[in-house]
Order: structure tokens, then sequence, then C-alpha cells
């Protein structure tokens, strides 16, 4: 069932002339772009099943690369996903694939549930100036909505209330005040990962040279070296690597427009799949980035 779902959604994004790539067992499993959108998509049967972990690497690899991260799902644990609205999975915005797809065309949802409970956003400004302009009181308006005084209350100041409370507020006034969800718009907060001896041994000596680090466990590239000219996604590695993992990280790498480059703790590796293999002894005598650069491209 995922995989015709990863399929119907990965038509529709190329129906919509987007450039994809596809990856198994990460974080994310579909990569797009086209002109300035960007987007990460996580493909699950059981939206449940996406943990926390898996959500800190993918709002933390779509913030490092400018993209937007989407989880489109069938199902939770005990419910199915719908059409009509909008979840969320730690902090990181669900949806059905016909919704994301939808969205996609600038159809875009209303209804957000979280915990069991669906709202949807209003422009409170606006109903306070409508309300004001026409001299309601909370206790007036509310009687002519057939709500309680508290209702509108917390709807003018919170901005978020009930879709049956939203559509009676815009038929009394004659307005469309609900907001859309904008699903690519998702919380980017994320924790810091722990790493490895040989991440902070790599680390160490690239935050002198300018870089900003990132550490990934369930990505395509285990760290990714940010700087404003040139950044490189990389594997660190103290045993053998498997040519898929190297394949992976230099698709996602050439995507993004990064520079590939897998560190090693063991000498003698040979560079693979046009992807240099520097030794962690190497970098250590490395002043500068672009001494860096020029290692890595010497090796490729």
């Amino acid at each position: 069932m995922q995989y015709s779902v990863i399929d119907y959604i990965k038509a529709g994004l190329i129906e919509r002339d987007f450039e994809i790539i596809q990856f198994e067992r990460y974080c994310f499993d579909i990569a797009a772009k086209k002109k300035d959108a960007f987007i990460l998509i996580k493909v699950l049967s059981n939206v449940d099943s996406f943990s926390s972990a898996q959500a800190d690497d993918l709002k933390k690899m779509a913030s490092v690369i400018g993209a937007s991260p989407v989880i489109c799902g069938i199902r939770g644990r005990n419910f199915q996903i719908s059409e009509d609205l909008v979840y969320e999975r730690f902090g990181i915005y669900v949806v059905h694939p016909e919704t994301f797809l939808n969205s996609l065309d600038l159809v875009l949802p209303f209804i957000l549930s979280r915990k069991g409970k669906n709202t949807v956003a209003i422009d409170n400004d606006r109903l306070r100036d409508i309300r004001v302009h026409l001299d309601l009181s909370f206790q007036k308006m509310s009687g002519s909505l057939g709500v309680s005084k508290k209702t509108l209350y917390l709807a003018e100041k919170t901005g978020r209330t009930s879709d049956y409370v939203a559509e009676a507020i815009e038929e009394l006034i004659n307005e469309v005040i609900r907001r859309p969800v904008d699903i690519f718009s998702s919380d980017m907060q994320f924790h810091k990962r722990e790493k490895t001896n040989l991440e902070k041994k790599l680390t160490a000596i690239t935050s002198k040279l300018g870089y900003s680090d990132f550490v990934f466990g369930t990505a395509p590239a285990k760290i990714i070296l940010k700087a404003e000219d040139d950044s490189c996604m990389c594997d660190t590695i103290s045993k053998p690597i498997t040519e898929q993992k190297v394949t992976d990280l230099k698709k996602l790498s050439e995507f993004c427009d990064f520079l590939p480059v897998v560190i090693v703790e063991n000498p003698g590796r040979e560079s693979s799949c046009g992807i240099a293999f520097v030794d962690i002894k190497e970098i250590r005598k490395i002043h500068s980035k672009k001494e860096l650069i020029e290692l890595i491209y010497g090796r490729i």
C-alpha cells in the first residue's frame, strides 16, 4: 500500500513539473523541487509509526537545505486520515496524499485536527474591526450567532475556533475570515543529536574553518557542513559503508547542489561513485575551507 501511495504522489509531482528523487528507509522518501519550491515528503501507511527522532531529522534537513517538510499518510493507529483535515506529528503537518497534491494547486485545507479537536484559523483582527464597526458587544454578537459569549471572545482573542462557529460568523458578516492551513510551513524547531567520536573529531576541525554542522541519524547524510560559499554533505564511517549508502549521499548532494564527501578513520579507502573518501588525519592538516574543498575535489 505504501509504495502505491508513493507512486501516486510521485506521479502528481511530475505532472506538476517537479524534479524529484526517491529514497528508502530514511526520514523522508521523496525530495521534490521546482523553481522556488522545495519539499521533503515522508510517506507512511501509519503516521503514528513516525518517531520523534525521524521528525527531528526531517525538520533539520528541511531547515538546512531550505525545504518544507510534509508527512503524507493514509491512517493513524486508530483513525483514517481525512482529506478535509490537517493533522500534526511532532510539529510537522500530516495530510492525505490527495490533500497534499491539492495544496500544490493552491486548493488549501482549512481544518486543523489536534488531539481529536478540530479547529480553524480566523482573521481575528478583522473580526474585531467588524464587530466594533457594527457596534456589537460580545453579548449581542454571540446571541446573533447562537453561541456563547465565551466562545466568541476566545475566537476573537486566539484566532482559532470551530469550523461551525467560523461559518456562522462568515454568514453573519457576509465575509470570509477563515484562513487556510499552509501545510508547507511546519514548525522547524529540532533538537541536537549526540555526535559519534568521529563526528566530534571532524566538527571540532570544521568549526574552526567557519562551518556550522548539523548531525543526522536517519537521513542520507550523517553530517551537513554549512557555509555561505561552500557546503558539504558527509558520511562519517569507521567501518565499511555500503554502495547504496554512498549512492544515496551522492544523489541527495547533487540534488541540493552540495559537495559530497565520506570521512573515514581507516587509511587506504579509495573514492568511489564520484564521492571523495578523505581520512580524518588529512582533515587535521587543513587550515582553510579552500584547502578542504581542493582536497575533496582532488579525490573525485
